[in-house]
């Protein structure tokens, strides 16, 4: 069934005790991650346990996804993994990206063999699950160059073609050796890529214009682009105990409830001006 989520996010609940091959062992009620007012609230009515109280299901973001139990977490955790994510980076060596802009500007590029509609389709639903959340009004760019954010869809030899694009004279070896099928090595000082996928994300355009260049393989449009549009927010990969697409903890492929809080805090007028209140996390709820 389909129920009303942590900020209005759909979430999916496939019932009692329904988890997924290869799921990772779910945390106890009492587990010291969560807090104690958070599991009285929520967890009798939105998730299963087992005997010993163990959750075995919950909401999830999709029916392949892991339970996100982020509306469970203390305060202390949230926010420590939010720090970890909004200030290091956990696996990556490029810097990061924050929008100066108060707009995002967007341009697609996209191989011809790829049906637009479609592609649109499946672009437009996680750009808006994403960057709504973040309050930054969003359109289309007039043209390359207008853009602050530049997405390109395509095969592996597609994306080669386009590494130019990015101020990263490395990455066309990097999508070329996707292709060819061949263990690339090699530092990508300004990018961040999904390992073992042919995806990645770059903070400098050609001639070190401001710019976020996005490559994402047709084929792995639903493993990257969440984690890809969280990064071009300006979050990072970390390691923690927060369900989240960029912990490396974890295995989440879509933003989780806490994800879409952290780009919300992110992109708050108090944490920019270095000033975050004590509980930023209080209104994360159903």
């Amino acid at each position: 069934m389909i129920c009303a989520g942590l900020l209005g996010f759909a979430f999916t609940v496939l019932g009692t005790g329904a988890i997924l091959a290869n799921e990772p062992a779910l945390p106890f009620l009492t587990a010291e991650e969560f807090s104690e007012s958070r599991v009285s609230e929520f967890a009798a009515t939105f998730f299963s346990t087992n005997g010993l109280g163990q959750i075995i299901d919950g909401p999830r973001q999709a029916p392949d996804e892991p339970v996100d139990y982020s509306v469970l977490m203390s305060e202390r955790v949230l926010l420590e993994d939010f720090l970890k994510s909004s200030q290091t980076c956990g696996g990556c060596d490029g810097g990061g990206f924050l929008f100066s802009d108060t707009d995002v500007k967007m341009a697609n590029f996209a191989s011809p063999d790829l049906s637009k509609l479609l592609l649109a389709w499946r672009v437009s639903e996680h750009t808006y699950d994403i960057l709504e959340p973040s309050g930054l009004p969003t359109s289309k760019a007039g043209s390359f160059d207008e853009a602050n954010i530049v997405f390109v869809f395509g095969d592996a030899e597609y994306l080669a073609s386009k590494a130019h694009l990015t101020g990263d004279s490395s990455l066309r070896s990097y999508f070329e050796g996707f292709r060819e099928g061949s263990m690339w090595e090699g530092t990508l000082s300004e990018t961040t890529v999904l390992e073992g996928l042919p995806c990645s994300v770059t903070f400098e355009g050609p001639k070190g214009q401001e710019k976020v260049i996005v490559l994402t393989h047709s084929d792995y449009l639903a493993s990257c682009m969440p984690k890809q549009l969280l990064l071009a927010i300006g979050l990072k990969p970390f390691r923690g105990s927060t369900p989240s697409a960029l912990n490396l903890n974890h295995s989440y492929l879509r933003a989780t409830a806490a994800d879409l809080e952290f780009v919300k805090i992110l992109r708050s007028d108090a944490f920019r001006a270095g000033k975050l209140t004590s509980k930023p996390f209080r209104n994360l709820g159903y």
